[in-house]
């Protein structure tokens, strides 16, 4: 009897944390954050040493990792915009900072901690990358006073933006966000922009037209940070439907100020239609350092996103999107029946480790681990690359 009543605890127990495992949806303010459950906290080790009043360094006991912020989603409260930002459409481009914890549990690639050490530890956040605080300056103009400042401190003058895909809240960009930066040891600034996506698996349609809306803000934030944050160097990684407001965007600056550069340029697993990819993606190859293109068999999202518009994507093979000067990237993993195989960009380590190489080196795939050259059947259309992660 005794064995049962054990038994069946545990089970409640694990139904709870399961249910508080859901994903993640509305900004939370941590009011547990000097509670004991933040002693399993680290320092998301900046690899720069950054005054103090940039926030990075808040408390010795407690640190976390800072990263900046664009978008043009409504803000929940006008007045407190610590409160986060909605799904709604704001006609103007807000800007400011995020404090993401990052758990010593930690694992690359990882932003939920297991279950387990949940059950274990009685804290259904145990292990998470969580958003701590949101802090909005003033204006634009703002940011990149305090950009300026920061970056003539350092010795990396050097930013990575990250812009996120279909059915993602702000917070989820920001968690996102932090992950990557953290993971990749970033040596400089690590930034987002945040579309007002509905965050809603049934609101597809929403999100398209919404991106779409959101390619004049997503210009002026990457721009801005190429010409006035100080910055020597800004590097873009773009996912899944993120990508239709960038290849835009890039299209746009190309046009109107071709002197502005970015780095590396890397599109994640686009959920872009295959021709339109191909008809303008050029712009990307006069702008930057070096594009890449990563895509996968078995990304279940774009796949779908290819059967709704009955027309191939650039981000899922087959045909394999080839352009010329631009890097595609054929990445092969294990069938998992019930993940999505979306974000493998950003969870698996040797993609990482690839992003890493190409920030640091801007080398190319034939000089870069696990790179098998492979060209085009049927067509004399180049070359692409294959990178196994089983």
């Amino acid at each position: 009897m005794y064995k049962n009543i054990v038994l069946k605890s545990i089970l409640i127990i694990s139904l709870f944390f399961m249910v508080g495992c859901s994903k993640l949806s509305k900004i939370q303010k941590e009011s547990t954050a000097t509670s004991s459950s933040v002693d399993e906290l680290t320092l998301a080790s900046s690899p720069v040493v950054i005054p103090k009043e940039h926030g990075i360094l808040a408390k010795p006991n407690k640190p976390i990792y800072q990263i900046y912020y664009g978008t043009n989603r409504k803000p929940i409260d006008a007045n407190d915009h610590s409160k986060g930002y909605s799904s709604e459409r704001a006609e103007q481009l807000y800007t400011g900072t995020c404090k993401i914890f990052i758990p010593k549990s930690h694992k690359v690639g990882e932003i939920k901690g297991s279950l387990l050490g949940k059950i274990l530890h009685f804290d259904s956040k145990y292990g998470d990358v969580r958003l701590q605080e949101i802090k909005n300056y003033k204006n634009k103009d703002e940011l990149w006073s305090r950009l300026r400042e920061l970056f003539s401190t350092i010795d990396e003058k050097e930013a990575l933006i990250f812009i996120h895909g279909y059915n993602n809240s702000f917070e989820d960009a920001a968690i996102r966000a932090g992950q990557i930066g953290y993971d990749l040891g970033l040596k400089g600034v690590m930034a987002f922009y945040s579309w007002p996506s509905e965050d809603n698996p049934m609101k597809y349609s929403s999100d398209e037209a919404s991106i779409q809306a959101s390619e004049k803000y997503i210009k002026e934030f990457i721009r801005g940070f190429a010409q006035k944050s100080g910055a020597k160097k800004v590097h873009i990684i773009a996912h899944s439907m993120g990508n239709r407001g960038l290849l835009r965007a890039i299209n746009d600056i190309q046009k109107e100020t071709p002197n502005v550069r970015f780095g590396q340029i890397i599109l994640a697993a686009p959920d872009v239609d295959a021709d339109l990819f191909k008809h303008i993606s050029k712009a990307y190859t006069k702008i930057s350092d070096r594009t890449t293109l990563y895509v996968s068999p078995k990304d279940k999202a774009v796949w779908m996103s290819r059967i709704k518009h009955n027309h191939p994507r650039a981000g899922v093979v087959y045909p394999v999107s080839v352009i010329k000067d631009i890097d595609t990237i054929l990445v092969n993993f294990d069938f998992s029946l019930f993940a999505l195989g979306h974000s493998y960009f950003a969870e698996e380590d040797r993609i990482l480790k690839d992003i890493k190489r190409l920030l640091r080196k801007n080398s190319s795939p034939s000089s870069r681990p696990k790179m098998e050259k492979m060209s085009v059947k049927n067509e004399n259309q180049g070359s692409y690359w294959t990178l196994d992660l089983d």
